[in-house]
């Protein structure tokens, strides 16, 4: 079967096999939730045309083109190559590397594929250069081997403050009934008797002055997690009831995913945002980028996170169908709710206000 992704501009449409277009690829729609006739390493050949050159999503493109096929074989016969599974990609290859111009030019989305697949992703022929036609093969697998949706790491990260809270979360998880799956408490044990599937990791060694470790506690879970479903939380979360079977419909394709955060009295106020990963091949079936351990809470460690992955080549996605729960949080702004456009004008004086003051009274402080 072969899949073309066509720019919904094009003129002509009539392609043997399936027809998408650039608005079937999004980092927030679950692409095989909305395409259940598209199944992960079962298409012979992707074809592409005028995609790449402007589609602002176009890591996502490539990302699920990569999943789409299976490893390649390719036979050389008199000459001749005779490719199996294959990716060929048609864009207008207006210039090289030039700025000015109102597309990609072939240096920047080769540039995207590059970080993204390593050497898991290889150029076999080049049709013509002057006329924009490229062929790749897949040389790696896109789950590590035995990944599947059914084995799952739990990282809680604790202080020892809410035992009775985490032992409800442990209760919440259990009842999901995962065949595989573990939970790694960093912090002081919440009890005498655990579950054996419940670990408890040290992080005595991780205090070296009155910041909180919050960096080197996450990596202790990065580094025990057996599986490569790997989800790190705080104690004041925890999951709806259909959180799992949720999941299991969206699959373990995917590098990073976000899921919404409500909150977990009123479940409408959406709360500070919350990320799951997995280690697909993508980076290399191991998260080759920890948390700095440099960076304690409170020093946007986990915005340094999420920058060097990203820059690493990871995906970023969202998963708006699935939610997660928590408790209020300890500061203000941890809710994001709905305003009018007189509230949103009222935020925004408030906010300009509040600056100007700060301005005036730190250079007060500064003529002292």
């Amino acid at each position: 079967m072969t899949v073309n992704i066509i720019n919904s501009q094009c003129k002509n449409r009539s392609y043997d096999g399936i027809v998408l277009d650039e608005t079937d690829f999004h980092p927030c729609y679950p692409f095989f939730i909305d395409h259940p006739q598209i199944k992960p390493e079962t298409i012979d050949r992707i074809y592409i045309r005028g995609i790449l050159e402007q589609h602002p999503y176009v890591r996502c493109v490539m990302r699920y083109y990569y999943i789409l096929i299976p490893i390649i074989f390719i036979y050389y016969i008199y000459s001749y190559y005779l490719f199996l599974f294959f990716i060929e990609i048609d864009f207008y290859n207006i210039h090289f590397d030039y700025p000015g111009y109102a597309v990609r030019g072939h240096n920047e989305w080769a540039y995207e594929l590059s970080l993204v697949f390593g050497d898991r992703i290889c150029l076999v022929d080049k049709k013509n250069e002057v006329d924009g036609k490229f062929i790749y093969k897949k040389i790696g697998n896109c789950l590590p081997m035995n990944d599947t949706i059914e084995r799952w790491s739990f990282g809680i990260v604790s202080d020892g403050r809410k035992n009775e809270r985490i032992l409800q979360l442990i209760h919440q998880i259990s009842l999901f009934q995962i065949p595989e799956f573990e939970i790694l408490i960093c912090g002081p044990s919440p009890s005498d008797t655990l579950p054996v599937y419940v670990k408890v990791i040290d992080d005595n060694l991780c205090y070296t002055d009155k910041r909180i470790p919050i960096s080197k506690k996450k990596n202790l879970i990065i580094e025990r997690a057996q599986y490569n479903n790997l989800i790190i939380m705080h104690d004041r979360m925890s999951f709806p009831a259909n959180w799992y079977k949720k999941m299991c419909l969206y699959g373990n394709y995917y590098d990073l995913l976000c899921t919404p955060i409500v909150n977990e009295e009123k479940h409408t106020n959406r709360m500070i945002d919350w990320t799951i990963y997995t280690y697909t091949s993508f980076i290399q079936n191991k998260i080759e980028e920890p948390l700095n351990p440099n960076l304690y809470w409170g020093e946007k460690e986990d915005t340094d996170f999420s920058i060097r992955l990203y820059n690493s080549g990871v995906l970023f996605e969202m998963f708006t169908g699935n939610t997660i729960y928590s408790q209020g949080i300890r500061f203000q702004g941890g809710e994001i709710k709905k305003m009018s456009l007189v509230m949103k004008l009222r935020y925004f004086w408030g906010a300009y206000r509040r600056y100007k003051k700060e301005l005036l009274n730190y250079k007060k402080y500064l003529a002292q």
